[in-house]
């Protein structure tokens, strides 16, 4: 539903909304249906490495592969090929895994490929407002951004960062974009952030 609703906001008609299981026949069957009649196929799951992770193999099959893995948590393991002049986007199974994909390369493709300009998501400072764990690959954390009265933007991460916990989007208005390490980035330190939404007024 989440997924459906992002493309719709991102201007695309949605023709098909269905879950498929993990047979190989059926998802061969969806995805012929999806290319013949769609201009862009998005999928969820079945991308990582698993038994069970069809997608991954029926798109090398179907489409010429890009690419199918990405150097970000979380989403690592996003896929994209075309078909002749359809694109496939293969975004991870897990929820946040999936949406962050999705607004990272899904959301700016379609919005070109309606012949429209695609709208840059704000990328501005920001302070943070409490300790900030990093991880091994470029993090996109969920967090609310805040102007304060001077007009200095701060960040708060949103809870547990992992990317099955779709709570960390509640209240989120950015993606806090934290650099590969292993470190503590502390409290006042300046990062970038990707704005989802206008930054909250403090009250």
């Amino acid at each position: 539903f989440s997924l459906a609703v992002a493309a719709r906001r991102a201007g695309a008609e949605v023709v098909i909304n269905r879950h498929v299981p993990d047979q190989l026949d059926a998802l061969r069957a969806a995805f012929q249906e999806a290319l013949a009649s769609a201009d862009a196929v998005i999928t969820s799951g079945g991308v990582s490495m698993g038994d069970r992770d069809l997608v991954k193999a029926l798109l090398g099959q179907l489409a010429e592969v890009h690419f199918q893995r990405v150097f970000m948590k979380p989403g690592k393991p996003l896929n994209f090929a075309t078909a002749g002049k359809t694109l496939l986007f293969g975004l991870p199974g897990n929820p946040v895994s999936c949406l962050v994909g999705f607004q990272l390369f899904v959301r700016p493709a379609l919005q070109r490929m309606q012949l429209a300009e695609a709208e840059t998501l704000p990328r501005l400072p920001v302070v943070l407002g409490h300790d900030v764990q990093t991880s091994d690959r470029i993090e996109y954390q969920r967090a609310t951004v805040t102007a304060q009265a001077d007009g200095t933007l701060v960040a708060t991460v949103n809870g547990s960062q992992q990317s099955a916990r779709l709570m960390s989007f509640v209240g989120s208005n950015a993606f806090l974009v934290t650099p590969p390490g292993d470190d503590v980035l502390p409290a006042g330190s300046t990062l970038e952030a990707i704005l989802l939404s206008a930054p909250a007024a403090r009250t």
